[in-house]
């Protein structure tokens, strides 16, 4: 990654035709690719914002350049990565959910990939080039632990606050992948492409015990929520 120099960027300042936000673990990796297949990745910009302790704007990732709030500035017609609402308003004061893209999950499959993907892919892939790295090892925290864990708590209230649902460009349902993908590829013109599938674990899970996906939707009630608005907004499409 480069830092950027503090220059300001030499290429023409444009207004994106749509941001895509990206929240954890709802298919946005896959997402992402059929945007470079419709696209060509030369015409998307990626941005992460990451949070910092007593800074109020992040740390903000373009194009794997970490730049300054003043030197933000979008050249292309698509905008994709993790971030929040809030933290894209700060540092693009023109940032309306008319041009926003996101696609929801229900809470509880969410927080069950989201602790798939650091069980299997990091511990994996990590403590079998040195042991130490063992991540759940290291938190000691099993799957409940996790789900309990504030910060795993309530992510897409979290990354969608300040921003109304009904007023976005489109909101996607995970459980709904194709189908939704295919109203949008209609709504925005979008030629033939192939669904990736992306960040799959390598085993089948068996579900849940009732109590503990009980447990895990009590805590991210205000996910709970935000998800059956979605669903009752996509139930009012034409």
């Amino acid at each position: 990654m480069k830092i950027f120099s503090g220059k300001n960027r030499d290429e023409k300042r444009v207004e994106p035709d749509f941001l895509s936000l990206h929240i954890y673990k709802t298919a946005g990796t896959s997402f992402a690719e059929i945007l470079k297949q419709v696209y060509g990745a030369k015409a998307i910009h990626t941005l992460h914002i990451q949070k910092i302790k007593d800074d109020e704007t992040g740390r903000i990732i373009l194009d794997d350049e970490i730049i300054s709030k003043n030197q933000v500035s979008f050249t292309r017609p698509v905008v994709h990565g993790h971030y929040t609402f809030n933290g894209l308003q700060k540092i693009w004061p023109l940032a309306t959910e008319s041009r926003m893209i996101t696609w929801l999950r229900h809470p509880v499959r969410r927080v069950e990939s989201a602790f798939r993907y650091v069980n299997d892919i990091y511990r994996n892939e990590l403590s079998n080039r040195d042991p130490s790295l063992n991540i759940l090892n290291t938190l000691k925290r099993n799957r409940m632990e996790f789900a309990a864990a504030a910060v795993n708590r309530n992510v897409m209230s979290k990354m969608l606050q300040g921003a109304r649902l009904e007023d976005f460009m489109f909101v996607g349902i995970v459980e709904h992948f194709e189908e939704d993908l295919n109203y949008l590829s209609k709504m925005l013109n979008w030629k033939d492409f192939d669904i990736p599938h992306t960040n799959r674990t390598l085993s089948r899970r068996p579900p849940l015990e009732p109590f503990k996906e009980q447990a895990i939707a009590a805590w991210n009630r205000e996910d709970m929520e935000l998800y059956e608005q979605a669903l009752a907004l996509r139930a009012l499409r034409k």
